[in-house]
């Protein structure tokens, strides 16, 4: 009963069930939260590393994912990391997992990769929960939403310096990771309406219910400001790298000899004649995956944190900041924001016939970033408590 936990639910097909707790069912007991976060994410990005940084993050799930491969799990992708859900009878293959993607980070890309468990049993010793809600991309692929204040504490326990040694994977756990499925082939995406915003916004009221209302009302704002047009995936708007620097992410995170690039770059150059002549190859429909891509796409999701990707104008993007300024200066919300004229892919594919998702994020720092200016103003409205 518990590995099925989530294969069991029923999968939810509007982002705005996302704020309604009705919809959500809790995590059980003897599962685990894991996370991984790239220590010092930062100055990699500052040092031009933010594609590793990205591809790092992602490695994480696809690794856990591969361990767990007759179990549907819950993850959501955050940039520089990522946060699983595991069931505690299969432990084991899930440190292995990421202890390889700590061993992997060090080795290809000079990255420090913190892994970490934390027993659900103690959030909910703490009172705390982790509700879980399965939210519907396509008939084949869905998405996880998680709320009710758990994976806050887990993340705080997990970076505490006094309690994290107590959660971290032992440096001694044998590493086993299969990265079979990661996939960074696409240039990064051009916007179509003037820039690339990745968002972060954590609300600061504290009843769930009243949180769940403010929830919605701001990504109804945000539509409004938006509109139609903000996804930032579409399929006029994706390239292919041909670029073989472009493509030694993947090899370096597979570990496979450099001259593997000039395959991967072989199999673009086909794949553009494939898309542009609708061909099926290989037993493949490629028309049918280009065409899924946008709509199996995380540009939107939230984890007890709202985290978006939006294409529009500078424009919007100040009718946002008036908005969300507001918002902060009424003590309602924390959020950070970052711009770039591209969006990133990194995707996980499973079968090119529908099971595909694509971890979207913004380019030269996205949510990393903007992580960064939201624990700017947590920590600020900290001090001005303490004065």
């Amino acid at each position: 009963m518990a590995e099925t936990f989530y294969s069991s639910l029923k999968a939810r097909d509007r982002f705005q069930t996302a704020f309604q707790s009705q919809f959500y069912q809790g995590l059980p007991e003897d599962w685990w939260i894991a996370l991984s976060d790239v220590r010092g994410s930062t100055a990699a990005i500052a040092q031009g590393q933010y594609r590793n940084v990205n591809l790092v993050g992602a490695a994480t799930v696809i690794a856990c994912v591969n361990a767990l491969k007759d179990v549907e799990i819950p993850y959501v992708f955050g940039g520089d990391g990522a946060t699983l859900l595991v069931p505690g009878s299969r432990l084991d293959p899930v440190k292995g997992a990421l202890a390889g993607a700590r061993k992997m980070a060090r080795e290809s890309f000079g990255l420090e990769l913190r892994v970490a468990l934390v027993p659900m049993k103690e959030i909910l010793d703490a009172g705390l929960d982790v509700g879980v809600l399965k939210m519907k991309l396509s008939e084949t692929v869905h998405q996880a939403m998680l709320s009710g204040g758990g994976i806050s504490l887990a993340e705080k326990l997990v970076k505490d310096p006094v309690t994290s040694d107590a959660y971290s994977v032992p440096l001694d756990f044998p590493p086993h990771a299969d990265f079979t499925g990661l996939e960074c082939r696409w240039n990064p995406v051009k916007n179509q309406n003037g820039e690339i915003v990745s968002l972060i916004i954590k609300s600061r009221v504290d009843d769930f219910e009243e949180q769940n209302a403010h929830y919605l009302s701001i990504t109804k704002k945000i539509d409004e400001i938006y509109g139609k047009a903000a996804k930032p995936i579409q399929a006029k708007s994706l390239k292919l790298a041909l670029n073989p620097k472009k493509l030694m992410g993947e090899v370096k995170v597979k570990g496979q000899p450099t001259k593997t690039v000039w395959g991967l770059w072989f199999f673009n150059f086909l794949w553009v004649w494939v898309f542009k002549l609708g061909l099926r190859l290989f037993g493949v429909d490629w028309g049918r995956y280009f065409s899924e891509i946008p709509t199996q796409s995380d540009d939107r999701k939230f984890d007890e944190t709202l985290r978006m990707i939006l294409d529009g104008s500078k424009a919007q993007r100040d009718q946002l900041l008036a908005y969300l300024e507001g918002q902060y200066e009424k003590g309602r919300v924390f959020y950070g924001i970052h711009v770039a004229k591209e969006a990133l892919l990194t995707c996980l594919v499973f079968d090119r016939q529908g099971k595909h998702l694509h971890f979207v994020d913004g380019n030269n720092g996205g949510y990393t970033e903007a992580a960064r200016g939201l624990k700017k103003q947590i920590a600020g409205a900290a001090a001005a408590i303490t004065d």
